[in-house]
C-alpha cells in the first residue's frame, strides 16, 4: 500500500505519463515474477544465494535486540559470513572486489527484514520496488529519446519474459538493470541541460554498478568516457568518435600491464573463465580455453557471442524451461537482427543510443567468453535485452506496427 501511495504522489511517476492503474498493475506484475522466481529456486534449487543471503540476515536480526552495538559494527565494518568473515578494510579483503556486490544486497537484505519484519515473500516487495523504479527509468530515458514509439518501448522494457522473471527475483540482475536505466536517463538530463547534478547521477549509477558487479562497470567506462567525448566533440560523426573510442580500449585492454603492472584486464577475464570452468553445471555448452592476447580473443569471439545470442538451441531443451527459454531466444534474436537491418533514424540522441547498443554487445561477449553454462548466461544476460532492443528500436524508422501504437496508447497513456 506504501508502494501505490508512492506512484500516486510521485512526480517522476507522474512525469513519465503512463496512468496510474497500469503503473500499480505493471508493479504487481513485477511482484509476482518476483514470488514465482522465489518459488521457482526454492523448489528447483533449495533457495540459492537469495535464501543464503536471507538465513545470514535472519541469524543477525535474531541478535539485534540481544547485542545492537555488535550488529551495527557489523552492518557498517564486517564482511558478511556468507562468503569471509572479515573486515570490510582488511588487506584480505580489500581487494576482493567481486564479493563487494554479495556484501551490498546482503546490508539491502538487513534493511528488507526490518521493514517485512523478518518475512522472506514481503521481502520481494521491497527489492522489486527499487528494481521498479530503476526500470521505470529506463523507460523515461526511452520515450525521452522516441516519443513516438513509446507503447512498444513499454512492452520492451518491462514484458521480455526473461527480463521480467530474472531481473525480478532477489539477486544482483535486478539492480543492474535498474541502475542501467538510473544511469541512462541521467546522460539524456545532462545532455540536455549540463547540470551538475545530472552529472553526478551518472557518477553514482556508475559506482553502484562497481558494487554490484565490478566488471560492468569496468567494461561499461571506457564506452561512457567515449560517450562524454561525442558529446564535446559534437562536429564529428558519433559513430566514427565510437569507433576510435574502441580501437582505443583494444590497445589499453592488452597493454595495460606496460603502464600499471598490476592492472591485466585480458588476464582477468582468462582468470574468471577459469573459475567457471571448475564449476559443476547440467548446461554446459562447451567453450574454448581463452589465453591473455589479441589472437586468442579475436578467435573466440564468433563462438562466444553465438553462444550467447543463440543457446539454448533446440538440442539443449530438457524441459518446459528451456523450452520456453529457446523459443524466446530465438525470437528476440530475430528482432535483434531485423531492427539492426533496418533503416536509421536520425535523432539528436544517437550518442546515447550508441552507448547503449555497444554496452550491451560486449557484455554479451565477456559474457561469452567466460560463462560456459547456459543456465547462468541466460540470468547474466537477461538485463541487457531491454537496453540493446530498445536502443536499436528507438534508432531506426518505426519499423513496427506504428498503426497499433497510436491506436492503443490512448489506453496506457494520460
Amino acid at each position: 500500500s506504501l508502494a501505490v501511495f508512492f506512484f500516486y504522489q510521485s512526480k517522476f511517476i507522474n512525469s513519465i505519463g503512463l496512468k496510474k492503474s497500469v503503473v500499480v498493475s505493471l508493479f504487481a506484475l513485477k511482484v509476482f515474477a518476483g514470488l514465482l522466481y522465489y518459488y521457482f529456486m526454492t523448489v528447483r534449487f533449495y533457495g540459492g544465494d537469495s535464501h543464503g543471503y536471507y538465513a545470514e540476515v535472519m541469524r543477525h536480526m535474531n541478535n539485534l535486540s540481544i547485542n545492537a552495538g555488535a550488529e551495527l559494527k557489523y552492518f557498517f565494518t564486517e564482511w558478511s559470513e556468507f562468503y569471509l568473515n572479515e573486515h570490510y578494510f582488511s588487506k584480505q579483503n580489500a581487494v576482493s572486489l567481486s564479493d563487494i556486490g554479495s556484501q551490498l544486497n546482503i546490508r539491502i537484505m538487513y534493511l528488507s527484514c526490518i521493514l517485512s519484519l523478518g518475512n522472506e515473500l514481503v521481502n520481494n516487495i521491497f527489492y522489486n520496488f527499487l528494481f521498479f523504479l530503476g526500470q521505470l527509468a529506463l523507460f523515461k530515458a526511452l520515450i525521452n529519446i522516441a516519443p513516438a514509439k513509446k507503447l512498444m518501448l513499454l512492452l520492451i522494457v518491462f514484458f521480455i519474459p526473461s527480463v521480467w522473471f530474472w531481473c525480478s527475483g532477489i539477486h544482483k540482475d535486478g539492480f543492474i538493470l535498474s541502475l542501467l536505466g538510473v544511469l541512462l536517463l541521467a546522460m539524456y538530463n545532462w545532455q540536455n541541460t549540463f547540470k551538475t547534478r545530472y552529472f553526478i547521477y551518472m557518477l553514482l549509477a556508475l559506482l553502484g554498478l562497481f558494487c554490484i558487479r565490478y566488471y560492468t562497470c569496468l567494461l561499461m567506462l571506457p564506452i561512457w568516457l567515449t560517450y562524454l567525448l561525442t558529446i564535446y566533440f559534437k562536429k564529428y560523426s558519433a559513430w566514427k568518435i565510437y569507433l576510435s573510442g574502441f580501437v582505443m580500449f583494444i590497445i589499453i585492454f592488452f597493454n595495460a600491464h606496460y603502464i600499471i603492472k598490476a592492472i591485466r584486464p585480458a588476464e582477468m577475464v582468462v582468470k574468471k573463465q577459469s573459475e567457471f570452468l571448475t564449476l559443476r553445471g547440467n548446461s554446459y555448452t562447451g567453450i574454448h580455453p581463452l589465453s591473455p592476447n589479441l589472437k586468442s580473443f579475436i578467435f573466440n569471439a564468433p563462438n562466444a557471442m553465438t553462444r550467447v545470442l543463440t543457446r539454448p538451441n533446440i538440442y539443449d531443451v530438457k524441459d518446459i524451461m528451456y523450452l520456453i527459454t529457446f523459443l524466446e531466444t530465438t525470437l528476440l534474436l530475430v528482432i535483434i537482427t531485423i531492427l539492426f537491418i533496418f533503416k536509421k533514424n536520425n535523432n539528436s540522441h544517437q550518442s546515447i543510443l550508441y552507448f547503449a547498443i555497444i554496452t550491451s554487445l560486449i557484455i554479451f561477449l565477456i559474457i561469452g567468453y567466460i560463462v560456459p553454462f547456459s543456465g547462468a548466461f541466460i540470468r547474466y544476460r537477461a538485463a541487457y535485452y531491454p537496453l540493446i532492443i530498445g536502443a536499436l528500436y528507438c534508432l531506426k524508422a518505426n519499423p513496427i506496427l506504428p498503426k497499433f501504437e497510436q491506436k492503443w496508447a490512448q489506453y496506457i497513456f494520460k
